[in-house]
């Protein structure tokens, strides 16, 4: 069974197949596995991929080392960005966050 085939399975279940697979896009990033099982030609990987998976993984072994390789989270919404250009960018989802918040009347969002 193929990822895309797991990740429709899945989706189906836990949400929209868009967030799944989103999900399952993120594997050959974490592991370094572009080169395994098609996984390079099904998120595209090219040098920035290869970059992208690098700055990480350098993340992640910086937090299980016990660093923090992202600020912490305050009033203006710090969130550590992962793509072509990684960075820290604050409430880089304010207007949707704000938009729900309007529709549900929750506090959390």
């Amino acid at each position: 069974m193929s990822g895309l085939t797991v990740a429709t399975v899945a989706g189906r279940v836990a949400g929209t197949e868009e967030e799944t697979l989103t999900v399952w896009r993120d594997i050959p990033f974490t592991f370094g596995t572009f080169d395994r099982c098609g996984w390079g030609a099904f998120v595209g990987a090219d040098d920035d991929a290869v970059e992208l998976g690098r700055t990480l993984r350098r993340a992640w072994a910086g937090f299980g080392r016990g660093e923090e390789p992202w600020p912490a989270t305050d009033e203006s919404r710090p969130t550590m960005v992962f793509d072509r250009r990684s960075g820290v960018e604050h409430d880089p989802r304010g207007a949707v966050r704000r938009a729900w918040r309007a529709a549900t009347g929750s506090v959390t969002a």
